[in-house]
């Protein structure tokens, strides 16, 4: 389903909003993938580190929610770790080429996912939210499952993983891409200077609106 740009409605995700020295880092990587004709998803999404989907009734509600949360919340600068690869990856059918975070920035991104789930997910759609994921339950742990009947969405707090994708890349071409990436490792740090909203067309993530934090 697509967003309804008359009413308002519709999937969209909240994410955490690169700065432009990060997202240049990303774009330039996500080029480098593009130039090998390897990805099978995310490549033409914008640097963002998603932290939930759902498919909610008022997004003009979101946005306010979104605006209450950055106004209370500190900018991120978080210490990478290395390349994270999510195998098999059950949304995608590829490996899934993301940049991971240390311990310590991981646990200040879940502070941050805590506070925009409990400010938007009583706004989302259950039922959509959920349908979002019906093809792929039987692939996600019944804690996941759980997370989407309470979130609509599959990974929140220990159990997920804050990280920022290049692109999933079609198993066939994962050799190749992999040896390449191994020679550009993530930058010591990203930093995050507010929340993001996107409205989903389809899969295509549309920029609705930017929350730059306190500080």
């Amino acid at each position: 389903m697509a967003i309804d740009y008359v009413s308002g409605t519709g999937p969209g995700f909240a994410a955490l909003d690169l700065d432009p020295a990060s997202a240049a880092w990303v774009m330039a990587h996500k080029d480098a993938v593009r130039a090998r004709r390897a990805a099978v998803r995310y490549l033409d999404d914008p640097p963002h580190l998603t932290l939930c989907v759902g498919d909610y009734l008022e997004h003009s509600r979101v946005i306010n929610a979104l605006h209450v949360v950055a106004e209370r919340t500190a900018s991120v600068v978080a210490d990478t770790a290395d390349w994270l690869v999510f195998r098999d990856d059950p949304l995608t059918g590829g490996h899934t080429l993301a940049c991971a975070f240390s311990p310590m920035a991981a646990a200040t991104q879940r502070v941050v996912q805590a506070s925009v789930l409990a400010a938007i997910s009583p706004l989302r759609d259950p039922a959509r939210s959920a349908a979002r994921y019906a093809a792929h339950m039987a692939q996600l742990s019944p804690l996941r499952q759980a997370s989407v009947v309470r979130y609509g969405f599959p990974f929140t707090g220990e159990d997920w993983i804050p990280h920022v994708s290049i692109a999933s890349i079609a198993p066939a071409a994962w050799d190749e891409v992999w040896t390449e990436m191994q020679r550009r490792p993530p930058p010591a740090q990203f930093v995050f200077s507010g929340l993001v909203w996107y409205a989903l067309d389809g899969e295509r993530p549309v920029r609705h609106a930017v929350f730059p934090f306190a500080s």
